[in-house]
């Protein structure tokens, strides 16, 4: 599996918005990363254990600010795994002690949205689970694309902070929150309550005993009757993940086993192999198609369109030419279709 952001494709057809204004449609502006390594990068690199890279991300972060600080690890080469992701946390803990509830506004969406789980887990620890509210008002502030990729963070710090063992009690927070305040997204909340599931990585960098997981049942936990019909869709998309890395990266093995999913949320699971291969394409349009061709292949094009669930992760992460040029390799009706979501995201909330 690889950390990246994300973008969902609905289960009806191309999309609804809803849907697609996942937790990677933060669009950061990138700050200028020196060709040479800070000191502090290179400490990090060369730390013998993460206890040491905590300390020297600490100091990068005390010396370039928060901001700046995620954006020299983000292209620092480190992997993209739980410990980096762990690592990361620094960055959250570090905009909650500087900025306060409005800290969020310097998050960004960086090795699974690590900054926004600690950020929500500093806070919650002071306050308790009722300053979700307050934290999520900065993030309306910032329009639409910040409110997903908050309350994707929030679903990701809700099932650390519960438990895994407790994944339904975390998703109905998410409906919870969604009840309090009708602009609170609950299914970006909810995509994040079941990627955390997936990764786990907060014991310690080390996968949680108590995921829901089952190696002899491809589908679980979204074939489970705990799990509530509407939260199926966001389970089934980061299904995708579990069955990419079961498959060894057999693309078509991972389409076949998509294509045998319940039919209503077939769309979430290929929309989820493609946002999985979304990292092997670095800035090549024509590897996307290949990519693409290959899942279509394997299932005789069933599925939503694999190119405009690519060109909204690239648009996510911040690759906006990216995107615009994946749309432009569909036909016509479907470009028109890509370039109004890609519109439709970018744009602050009424």
């Amino acid at each position: 599996m690889t950390l990246k952001s994300e973008t969902r494709i609905s289960k009806t057809g191309i999309a609804v918005l809803g849907i697609i204004v996942l937790a990677a449609l933060f669009v950061a502006a990138i700050t200028h990363v020196p060709q040479s390594l800070p000191p502090e990068v290179h400490a990090i690199l060369t730390a013998p254990n993460q206890s040491s890279r905590a300390v020297a991300y600490q100091a990068l972060i005390t010396r370039v600010g928060v901001d700046t600080a995620q954006e020299l690890l983000y292209h620092s080469g480190l992997p993209f795994d739980g410990e980096t992701h762990l690592l990361n946390h620094e960055s959250g803990t570090a905009a909650y002690e500087q900025y306060g509830l409005s800290g969020i506004t310097h998050c960004r969406d960086y090795f699974l949205e690590s900054c926004y789980h600690a950020f929500f887990i500093s806070a919650v620890v002071d306050h308790g689970l009722g300053v979700i509210p307050q934290i999520m008002e900065y993030c309306y502030q910032g329009g639409l694309a910040r409110t997903g990729q908050c309350a994707h963070g929030i679903g990701h710090g809700l099932l650390a902070w519960l438990g895994y063992a407790h994944l339904p009690d975390a998703a109905t927070a998410c409906d919870s929150l969604a009840a309090q305040d009708s602009r609170f997204p609950s299914f970006n909340c909810i995509d994040g309550v079941f990627m955390e599931n997936v990764w786990a990585v907060h014991d310690n960098g080390i996968p949680s005993p108590e995921q829901w997981i089952k190696a002899e049942d491809a589908y679980f936990p979204c074939d489970d009757t705990r799990i509530q019909e509407s939260w199926r869709g966001a389970c089934y998309g980061n299904q995708a993940a579990l069955l990419y890395e079961n498959h060894h990266g057999d693309i078509a093995a991972v389409a076949q086993a998509c294509s045998k999913a319940p039919e209503d949320y077939r769309a979430s699971c290929f929309d989820g192999l493609a946002r999985e291969l979304h990292p092997l394409i670095g800035n090549d349009p024509e590897k996307a198609r290949t990519l693409c061709q290959s899942v279509e292949s394997a299932v005789r094009g069933e599925g939503t369109p694999c190119i405009i669930s690519m060109a909204l992760v690239s648009y996510g992460v911040g690759d906006q030419r990216l995107g615009t040029t994946l749309c432009s390799l569909l036909s016509s009706k479907e470009q028109e279709q890509c370039t109004l979501m890609l519109q439709r995201v970018a744009l602050p909330s009424p």
